[in-house]
């Protein structure tokens, strides 16, 4: 599923977001959500300001060979210790 991802940095305008694709093979969990938005924005955001959105009819690999980013949440670590808990790009990293 693809996602559109958004968040509001700190001390920034109440008008002022910053979004980014993202692709899961499921719902992404909200501590998955916090840790990609928390990961891209490098910790600027502020706390209750991220909103995600599914777009269905998108295609990952359209949106990249457009030049546009896609991220990719990884699955949360499970009871075994497998699993890791940061995301990896889909393609070359940048928000817009």
């Amino acid at each position: 599923m693809l996602f559109v991802v958004s968040y509001r940095k700190k001390h920034a305008s109440s008008k002022s977001r910053k979004s980014f694709f993202a692709e899961h093979n499921e719902q992404p969990s909200q501590e998955q959500i916090q840790a990609l938005v928390s990961s891209v924005s490098r910790g600027n955001f502020a706390e209750n300001t991220i909103a995600l959105q599914k777009c269905p009819g998108f295609d990952t690999d359209e949106l990249i060979k457009a030049g546009i980013t896609v991220v990719r949440f990884e699955p949360e670590a499970q009871l075994d210790g497998t699993g890791t808990a940061h995301e990896a790009p889909t393609s070359r990293f940048e928000t817009r």
